[in-house]
């Protein structure tokens, strides 16, 4: 059996996934804006921005398909 997950707090589904904190509409700006000092994704968006053209599009497409 599945466990039942909370409601994400603040999801307004008028806005883009990617505008989380509606800060931003662009994907690529909203991966980018997680990069600071200390932060735990920075090695995320290491990982995004050295993956090749094609497949950060490919994984932007499916985010977009979320």
């Amino acid at each position: 059996m599945r466990a039942a997950q909370a409601p994400r707090q603040g999801l307004e589904l008028e806005r883009p996934p990617d505008a989380q904190h509606g800060r931003t509409s662009d994907l690529i700006q909203a991966i980018d804006d997680h990069a600071s000092p200390g932060s735990e994704a920075n090695q995320v968006v290491r990982n995004f921005q050295g993956l090749s053209a094609a497949d950060q599009q490919d994984l932007l497409n499916f985010l977009r398909s979320l």
